[in-house]
């Protein structure tokens, strides 16, 4: 999360922030925009469920909120060696938008994330220290990797990084099905490796008090 807030495009801190903030797809992340917003908390209808299910309100975390508040007024800065000068691009209507100023489709955002970590020097150093953490998780805890994930960190990835989030503040699987609109099963198999890691934390607090 840090890495990518220090050293990724404002439009892809942006997308990053948003999936954490409100578990969303990528999907639905793409069409969020300060319409949506509503005292504490955000409106969102997820696209893949919308037969069955009506718009949820997702409470936000105040510094959240007030971040969204912020980029209903503030355009994005881009910058790029091809250009003479860095570009702001501003939208009304959506959180997330290109360097053209285009809203993003779920592939084109994709694309954009697949670009800077394949592409750029600190996008290939991100995956490279994923990589490195992924094979200590697996060697230490034989954690089943899904493909998709072994490479580098995936968007849809940030569904589960917003749920440990809550989690980790408190909340139980109950309320955090409710507040993101997911069934509990599908909350317990995003925090499906929440144990080992409160283990190893344990460990460590423990070790740590010792050598206190």
């Amino acid at each position: 999360m840090e890495y990518v807030r220090d050293h990724a495009s404002p439009d892809l801190v942006r997308m990053e922030r948003l999936g954490i903030a409100t578990c969303q797809r990528v999907s639905d992340l793409i069409r969020l925009g300060p319409i949506h917003r509503e005292r504490t908390g955000i409106w969102c209808r997820p696209k893949k469920t919308r037969r069955r299910r009506r718009a949820t309100f997702i409470p936000l975390a105040t510094v959240d909120a007030l971040e969204l508040d912020r980029w209903a007024e503030t355009p994005i800065t881009f910058t790029n060696t091809r250009w003479k000068a860095p570009i702001d691009r501003f939208r009304d209507d959506r959180y997330l938008y290109s360097p053209r100023g285009v809203p993003y489709a779920d592939t084109s955002l994709r694309a954009r994330w697949m670009r800077w970590l394949r592409k750029t020097a600190d996008g290939k150093e991100l995956c490279a220290k994923w990589q490195k953490w992924l094979t200590e998780m697996v060697a230490k805890y034989d954690w089943d990797i899904d493909p998709e994930d072994a490479k580098n960190p995936t968007i849809h990835g940030l569904r589960g990084t917003g749920i440990l989030t809550r989690y980790a503040q408190g909340y139980d699987v109950e309320q955090i099905a409710n507040d993101v609109g997911m069934s509990r099963q599908m909350v317990e198999h995003y925090m499906r490796f929440k144990d080992q890691m409160q283990v190893a934390a344990a460990g460590r607090r423990r070790l740590q008090l010792v050598e206190d």
